[in-house]
């Protein structure tokens, strides 16, 4: 696709930069291309590893090939990142899959655990 190759053309020139990653990466899950969608997503978690759409997107394209235990583990730590407080839809797409998936749901409430 044209944005596709726009963004591997600016990886060539600025091939460091996590955000053109980032975009690359979701580009290619939303292709159904998930082995290389990880690929890029696994680049900015070594740059960001607490970043929280690449933890969900990482979570959501395992969630995706059937991997529901790589997919709750990177949908946990999604949902327990207070940041994602404002990102609600991609917060309950993310207990939606972990429930799916059978995963154990981190308590929602600070200070309060099962």
């Amino acid at each position: 696709s044209a944005a596709e190759k726009e963004l591997r053309e600016a990886l060539e020139r600025s091939p460091s930069d996590v955000d053109l990653h980032m975009k690359l990466g979701v580009l290619l899950q939303e292709q159904g291309r998930y082995p290389s969608a990880l690929r890029e997503f696994h680049f900015v978690e070594r740059h960001r590893p607490n970043n929280p759409m690449m933890l969900f997107h990482t979570g959501m394209t395992f969630h995706q090939m059937g991997q529901c235990n790589s997919a709750v583990r990177y949908l946990g730590r999604f949902v327990r990142d207070p940041r994602v407080n404002s990102h609600p839809q991609k917060k309950r797409e993310a207990i939606a899959v972990m429930d799916t998936c059978g995963g154990d749901r981190p308590p929602l409430r600070r200070g309060r655990e099962r």
